[in-house]
C-alpha cells in the first residue's frame, strides 16, 4: 500500500500534467460543475470568448453573461 508521501507526489504529478495540459491546449476548455459555476478555463477560452484579466472577469456562471449560449438548465 502507498504511503501518504507517495501518494502526494503522485498528485502533485496529476496536477503539474494537468495543468500544462490546459495552459497548452490550443482549444478552448473551460471546466464547470453541475450547478454551471465555472471551475477553471485556459488562455484559448480567454481569447476565444474575449475574456481577459483571469477569473475576477468571467462570470460566476456559464449563463450569466448574455452572449453565452445556454448549455445548464
Amino acid at each position: 500500500m502507498p504511503n501518504k508521501e507517495d501518494l502526494e507526489r503522485e498528485l502533485d504529478e496529476v496536477k503539474r500534467r494537468f495543468r500544462s495540459l490546459m495552459d497548452n491546449c490550443e482549444d478552448a476548455m473551460i471546466i464547470i460543475n453541475e450547478d454551471c459555476t465555472i471551475l477553471d478555463f485556459n488562455p484559448a477560452a480567454e481569447e476565444k470568448f474575449s475574456v481577459h484579466g483571469g477569473r475576477n472577469r468571467w462570470p460566476e456562471r456559464l449563463n450569466a453573461d448574455a452572449g453565452a449560449r445556454p448549455v445548464c438548465p
